[in-house]
C-alpha cells in the first residue's frame, strides 16, 4: 500500500495542476469578457443633456386659501394677493400644464386650484440644469411668500 500511495498523490497533484490552470485560463478570460462588456457600455452612456428645466408659476383659485395645510405655510399671506403654485419640470411649462389638469402626476391644489400659467414672471427660469431649477423653485417660493403671496408648491 505505501508504494501505491505516492504514484496516486502524484496522479492527483497533476490533475489538480491542470485544474488550477485550467481555473486561471476560464478566470482570465471571464475578466476579459468583463472588461470588454464595460468597454462597450461606456461608449453607449447618453452624452448630456443641454439644460432643459423650468421653473413655473400658476395662478391658483383664491378658494385654495381654505385649505389648512397651506395656510400653515402662509400664514402671512395678504388677502388682496395672488394665490400661487411653483414648480418645476423637464417638459415645458405648458406641457407641465396640461399634465397636471390631466391628472398625470398632478398636485392636488395645481390641479383642482390651477388656473392659468403666469410665464412672463419666470422667463429667465427656463433652461437651467436640474439642480438648479430645484434651488431656484424653492428660493422663488421663499421670496413669493415673504410678498404676501398665498404659495402652494415650491418643494
Amino acid at each position: 500500500m505505501v508504494g501505491v500511495y505516492p504514484k496516486r498523490f502524484r496522479q492527483l497533484r497533476s490533475t489538480m495542476l491542470l485544474t488550477s490552470a485550467r481555473i486561471i485560463e476560464l478566470y482570465n478570460t471571464r475578466v476579459e469578457a468583463l472588461e470588454a462588456l464595460v468597454k462597450k457600455k461606456k461608449r453607449k452612456r447618453r452624452k448630456k443633456a443641454a439644460p432643459h428645466h423650468s421653473v413655473y408659476l400658476v395662478e391658483l383659485d383664491p378658494k385654495v386659501r381654505e385649505k389648512q395645510k397651506l395656510q400653515k405655510l402662509n400664514p402671512d399671506a395678504d388677502p388682496s394677493k395672488l394665490c400661487l403654485y411653483v414648480g418645476m419640470t423637464g417638459l415645458t411649462p405648458e406641457e407641465r400644464f396640461e399634465n397636471h389638469k390631466a391628472d398625470q402626476k398632478a398636485s392636488p391644489e395645481f390641479r383642482d386650484y390651477g388656473i392659468r400659467l403666469l410665464p412672463e414672471w419666470t422667463e429667465d427660469l427656463n433652461n437651467l440644469p436640474y439642480e438648479e431649477a430645484v434651488e431656484a423653485e424653492a428660493h422663488l417660493a421663499k421670496i413669493l411668500r415673504g410678498e404676501g403671496y398665498f404659495v402652494a408648491g415650491g418643494h
